[in-house]
């Protein structure tokens, strides 16, 4: 609740974000979560163009998206895993978190985002608020979020954010690398 708070006020700070950092600095903050050290976590970044966001925002997407694979992670998969895929290029960067979860019934994945909504007769530790509060800084954020999911095999979240990078930036960034042929 204080994080949903925190985050609707305050202002979308833009900077050079570094994903490993961000990804280090979850995994290492949830490494105490129930089955944490049972879940692979595969991680690949596409693109060489800086990412600019708001990367506290970001570090609580990343957070929350990550503990729901561990904490809803198939307790009889012999490999429970969550691929992170991260792809940036000048004008987005598109984040996808897929696991091999217990899944999400088709029914409850218009509710998933809903403040307080837990899936009847999940038996994992939470309030509710996690997804709903992706959502909102997604959407402070101008993006889009997608969820797919299918019970025993697992989750995909797709969050598309647009790369604030600055224009000038950019173009000085081309010329380096056409220097460099």
């Amino acid at each position: 609740m204080i994080n949903t708070t925190r985050s609707s006020r305050l202002k979308v700070k833009i900077s050079e974000v570094d994903f490993k950092a961000i990804i280090a600095q979850a995994l290492t903050n949830l490494r105490n979560l129930e089955g944490a050290h049972r879940i692979e976590i595969k991680t690949t970044i596409e693109g060489y163009i800086p990412f600019y966001s708001d990367a506290d925002q970001l570090a609580v997407i990343f957070s929350n998206l990550i503990s729901n694979a561990i904490k809803f992670q198939h307790v009889h998969e012999a490999h429970p895993r969550l691929e992170m895929h991260i792809e940036v290029d000048k004008t987005r960067g598109v984040f996808t978190f897929k696991d091999n979860g217990i899944g999400i019934p088709k029914e409850n994945l218009t509710k998933v985002f809903d403040m307080f909504f837990r899936a009847p007769g999940n038996a994992a530790d939470g309030s509710g608020l996690g997804l709903y509060i992706v959502k909102e800084i997604v959407r402070k954020m101008k993006g889009k979020i997608f969820a797919d999911s299918v019970v025993s095999e697992g989750s995909k979240f797709v969050i598309e954010l647009p790369n604030k990078i600055d224009p000038d930036l950019f173009r000085k960034l081309e010329q380096l690398m056409q220097n460099s042929k």
